[in-house]
Formats: C-alpha cells, structure tokens, sequence
C-alpha cells in the first residue's frame, strides 16, 4: 500500500520528539479503565498529561477521532503496515488506550508484518489482556501499568510498568534527567539545577527499556 493511500486510511501517525520514533495517538477520553482512574485520588491517571496541553488543541483533537475511526476500516492494518514498517522503534498511544480485544489483535498483526521494528504498548486495560486468547509477537512488548503510583507491579502480567514518588521498583527510566543530546545528568548535578528547571528534558536518551521483553518493570517518576 502507498504511503499517502495509508494516511488517508488510518491518518498519520504523532510525532514524539522525546522518543526515539513515531507514535499512535487516541484521545484519552476515550480510555476505558483510564476514564475511571482519573476520578480516583493517587492513580497513575489522575492529572492525565493526555488530557491538557498540546493535546486539547483543536488539530490534535479532530487527528485523534479520525485515528479512532479508522479503528473499523478493514484495510486499517494494512495501513498501519504502510506507516509502520518505516520506524525502528515504535509506540502505541502516547495518548489513549486498547479500546477492545479486536483492536489488540489488529496491533499484533501490524506488529507480525513490521518485524524489524520494536513495538511497545503501554495499557491499563488489564481485561482486554486476559481476554485475548491470540499471540503477542516477539518484537511487541506489552506493559501493563500499575493503577496507583507507587503501587506494585501487576502480577497478571511480565511486561510492566510503575510509576513512584519513592522506592522505584526495578528498571528506573532516566527520562527525567536525559538532555536532548542524550546527555544523562548526575542526580547532584540535576539537584544543583534545581531539578532540572528550564532545561529540555525528558528524553529517551540511548535508553530503550520501554522496548526490551527482558526489562520486566519499568518505573517512572511521577511528574
């Protein structure tokens, strides 16, 4: 499929400046577990950064619903093939979440016709996991979140991620100390900055951790 006929199916894929390749956005809105955890006082969605900034402006909002219902287009993996195969590393929803088991099978095809890109997808949607009775390819790294920060890790899955306050559980991303340039600062020298304050960071880095099945948790601090 051309690339230009890709994009009018499926729409573009959302440039994540921070990371290392493309992403694919949903509104958050729309998520399913994540709607209900915004409500819940110390959950990791409380305060979603999906829900503010760049993300409720008027562009970004009508890509978003044309993403989402592109979701029943039968030629929608097909089209993410297209857009995908071009990418080295790739995330799914950098905004939004799973919406159904038959939306996780379409991203396991994407990810069985894209075999030399790494895929990561981060979820909250622990139900539609356990329902899924297909296979997760090799180069898709599914993690389930953990619904409160500094919760533990989620027990029903290997892949997961946390997000602290204190006492980071396994792998620590360096996201908040990584430069632009990749340049990761020392905790003292990120204190003496007054943690980081008017620098550009946030950044991967050289780090893929979010990618690699051998990383069974990844924690995050809580912005």
């Amino acid at each position: 499929m051309q690339l230009i006929a890709a994009k009018n199916i499926s729409h573009t894929l959302s440039n994540t400046s921070k990371m290392p390749g493309k992403s694919y956005s949903l509104s958050a809105a729309r998520c399913k577990v994540g709607s209900k955890l915004r409500n819940v006082k110390g959950s990791v969605c409380e305060g979603c950064y999906a829900m503010k900034g760049a993300y409720i402006w008027r562009p970004t909002i009508e890509a978003m619903s044309k993403r989402m219902d592109s979701l029943t287009n039968p030629l929608w993996v097909d089209a993410m093939v297209a857009q995908v195969k071009r990418q080295t590393f790739f995330r799914w929803h950098d905004s939004g979440d799973l919406q159904s088991i038959d939306h996780l099978a379409k991203i396991c095809a994407v990810a069985e016709q894209t075999p030399d890109t790494k895929h990561w997808l981060p979820t909250r949607e622990k139900g539609i996991l356990k329902a899924y009775k297909g296979v997760i390819p090799s180069n898709l790294v599914v993690r389930l979140s953990a619904a409160m920060v500094d919760g533990a890790p989620p027990k029903t899955s290997h892949n997961t991620s946390t997000v602290h306050t204190s006492d980071p559980i396994g792998h620590v991303c360096p996201a908040e100390r990584t430069l632009k340039d990749g340049v990761v600062l020392s905790e003292t020298k990120y204190s003496e900055l007054k943690r980081g304050h008017g620098l550009d960071l946030g950044h991967c880095g050289d780090c893929r951790a979010c990618w690699s099945p051998k990383i069974e948790n990844v924690s995050y601090h809580k912005h």
